[in-house]
């Protein structure tokens, strides 16, 4: 809330600094569309279709460079599951391993050695599957994803929007 006496204090009768500068649009007279001459109407949207373009184009190498990204995230995240998935089905063949070591004609001075083994792989997989979820590379690709539609649906619209007005 602006301070009592300050020029942003509703109904301030103080003059504000920005009241004094000149208008950048000082003198200038606005003019009708329709009374133009043809050839400057057509020189402005020639200038004015190239800018828009221009700022069209740049939504859509946005557009782009987010399928790039999600495409990429996508790739990351399939090769993080696979990693998981395979790391958690040989924790469970050694987990069976070491539980039926007695019955196997496996010497018994392996025992501890394959429950040692079985518990590093048991903690490497849930450090594993902790960095998978850390990475979140679904949930950032779908982000990519969503934000490639948002800028396909803008540049449709302006391209359309365009078309409309130079239409008239």
């Amino acid at each position: 809330m602006a301070k009592t006496g300050s020029p942003l204090q509703k109904g301030s009768n103080r003059p504000r600094a920005l009241d004094k500068l000149p208008s950048a649009t000082a003198g200038l007279q606005p003019i009708r569309w329709a009374d133009l001459p043809v050839d400057q109407r057509h020189d402005f949207l020639e200038k004015t279709s190239a800018v828009y373009m221009s700022l069209v184009k740049e939504i859509v190498r946005s557009s782009d460079q987010c399928v790039d990204k999600y495409e990429y995230f996508m790739g990351a995240h399939a090769i993080w599951r696979w990693i998981v998935i395979i790391s958690t089905g040989m924790i469970a063949v050694l987990n069976i391993i070491v539980s039926h070591i007695g019955s196997l004609k496996v010497p018994s001075n392996w025992t501890t050695p394959m429950s040692v083994v079985a518990s590093v792989f048991a903690v490497t997989v849930t450090i594993l599957a902790t960095l998978e979820g850390f990475t979140n590379a679904a949930e950032r690709a779908q982000g990519y994803r969503e934000s490639r539609e948002m800028f396909v649906d803008v540049s449709e619209e302006f391209i359309s929007a365009w078309e409309t007005m130079s239409d008239r």
